[in-house]
């Protein structure tokens, strides 16, 4: 009867284990199809981030020399890029908080195909100038950040997957490994002798040593490098990614996370590679420290791509400045700092609140750093484009800027970009007092005119000729019929007449014209008028004048 009952109480207690070891081998092939799936996430995202690369070279040298090879590229990189997330949706598709990354990133992805369209349709419809003003380098520039910065977020997210797996897998490992001790423990005081007792012993040992080559090879799997220490510092293990980084424990924060420091993203070189590095102590329930764990996150193409956007900044003709959400200049290029006069450090030592801009609008009136755009844009969260600003240069002269301003996300903050329009500013300015003079020498001498484009029909009055016929000059231009009553009906026809024999031949007429009486309008007029052609002979444009005769 005691035989039956050690047997039945062994029975049970080898069912018990077996459970937990099934329940382990399950972990461990949920860490497997997690890896796998990491794996995949990764390469499928570096694939795209490749595509979008090609799509925004393939439109830049397409909107440069306009060959129809670059157009393949662009629409297979937009293909791949799109293919990509396709693929990356249906692995999230049971992670909500990654299908929200995933339909960020999809709209920036989106919003970057779409800028290349429309390049490539500016090059093709309308030439290179076109393709070029299409360029919007601070919007794809923002969007090219934000994407870079969704897929480390995501990758983020998967890894946060796997170290969750992981956790469970080692939690699930250690339970196994406490019921195997029990259940050898009962059967070795139940069944002393037998070899029931025996075999379930090593069934178990068997178990145990597959469980651990399952966790060898899972741990190879992984692409971060792992490196377990133990309590006296030394490498338990290396897995292969660690190996091909090349780290030792003399060369990672090892004794912080000995000491019980919890380390988070520390950035090591190693071996001429850039390592980000995680790591934790690991303790027994009592307290006893058993070693520390490292995980290593080899990040040197991603410094790399970073250098070649800083590369791109540097290169830019516009300034560029980054502002942090406090309207703080943390970074800046160097067309920014030869635009403005200043030294990197002057500038980053500068806010948009900083009163040494003495910045002032267009009509002369200050302009506060609470209403610069980048402020603006930290107030609104909106783009803000095309704000004229001068800004008075440390050597004296006053510089005129054109500025747009972008959100940034992650963290918040704010890009500007900026061009010098001094000289444009100028030859505004000197347009208008030629203008003024013009109005002024027509008004002096009753003097009006008009131009004329046939191809548009739109018709163009000067103040002074809005004067002689007696109509407000704020008002547009009155059409045909309200034309036709201010002359005498013989005038009118002759009028009329003179201007199809200009049009058919290009000889300029002079006639007198009567005026139907009205309000400030002299009797009769002298009508003067000229085409004007292109260089091909077609006709541009017809303009005359009309001068008072009284």
């Amino acid at each position: 009867m005691k035989g039956l009952v050690g047997f039945g109480v062994a029975a049970a207690a080898l069912l018990v284990a077996a459970g937990s070891q099934y329940a382990t081998v399950q972990s461990l092939a949920n860490i497997d199809r997690r890896l796998a799936q990491t794996s995949v996430v990764v390469d499928v995202t570096e694939s795209s981030l490749t595509a979008l690369r090609e799509v925004e070279s393939a439109s830049r040298g397409y909107a440069a020399t306009g060959d129809d090879r670059f157009l393949e590229q662009v629409k297979a990189g937009a293909n791949q890029a799109r293919s990509g997330l396709q693929s990356l949706r249906a692995l999230a598709k049971t992670n909500p908080r990654e299908l929200q990354i995933i339909e960020r990133l999809e709209g920036n992805v989106n919003r970057l195909l779409n800028s290349a369209d429309e390049v490539v349709g500016a090059k093709r419809d309308k030439g290179a100038s076109a393709a070029s003003e299409a360029i919007q380098e601070s919007v794809r520039l923002k969007l090219m950040i934000e994407t870079l910065n969704l897929i480390d977020w995501l990758k983020d997210e998967e890894n946060a997957q796997v170290e969750a797996k992981v956790a469970e897998g080692r939690e699930a490992a250690r339970l196994a490994s406490l019921l195997t001790a029990v259940v050898s423990l009962l059967a070795l005081g139940l069944i002393v002798m037998g070899w029931k007792s025996i075999r379930a012993r090593q069934a178990a040992e068997l178990a145990l040593r597959k469980e651990q080559e399952f966790n060898a090879v899972a741990l190879e799997c992984l692409q971060e490098g792992i490196l377990p220490c133990d309590a006296a510092g030394g490498a338990v293990r290396l897995n292969r990614s660690a190996q091909a980084i090349g780290a030792t424990p003399a060369q990672v924060p090892l004794a912080r996370t000995l000491a019980g420091e919890r380390v988070r993203g520390t950035e090591l070189n190693i071996g001429g590679r850039v390592v980000l590095a995680n790591g934790q102590p690991v303790f027994s329930k009592t307290g006893e420290k058993l070693g520390a764990i490292l995980s290593l996150h080899d990040i040197t193409e991603r410094q790399r791509t970073e250098e070649r956007y800083r590369t791109v900044l540097a290169a830019m003709s516009e300034g560029v400045t980054v502002q942090n959400e406090k309207g703080e200049i943390v970074a800046c290029n160097a067309s920014a700092c030869r635009i403005l006069g200043l030294t990197a450090d002057q500038l980053t030592s500068r806010g948009s609140n900083d009163p040494e801009w003495r910045a002032i609008r267009e009509d002369g009136s200050p302009f506060p750093g609470i209403d610069h755009p980048s402020m603006q844009v930290l107030r609104t969260r909106r783009s803000v484009k095309n704000v004229r600003m001068g800004l008075p240069r440390p050597d004296g002269d006053l510089t005129w800027l054109s500025i747009n301003a972008e959100p940034l996300e992650n963290p918040f903050g704010v890009v500007v970009t900026f061009v010098d329009i001094t000289d444009n500013k100028r030859a505004e300015d000197a347009l208008r007092d030629r203008e003024g003079e013009l109005r002024e020498a027509q008004r002096l001498s009753g003097v009006g005119s008009w131009a004329w484009n046939p191809a548009t029909d739109e018709l163009h009055w000067s103040e002074e000729l809005y004067r002689i016929f007696g109509v407000d000059p704020t008002l547009p231009v009155p059409p045909r019929e309200q034309r036709r009553a201010m002359f005498t009906a013989e005038s009118y026809a002759r009028g009329e007449e003179a201007l199809r024999e200009l049009l058919r031949s290009g000889q300029p007429y002079e006639i007198v014209l009567e005026l139907v009486p009205g309000s400030g309008r002299p009797g009769r007029v002298v009508a003067r008028g000229e085409a004007s052609y292109d260089a091909h002979g077609n006709l541009r444009r017809v303009r005359g004048t009309v001068g008072r005769m009284e």
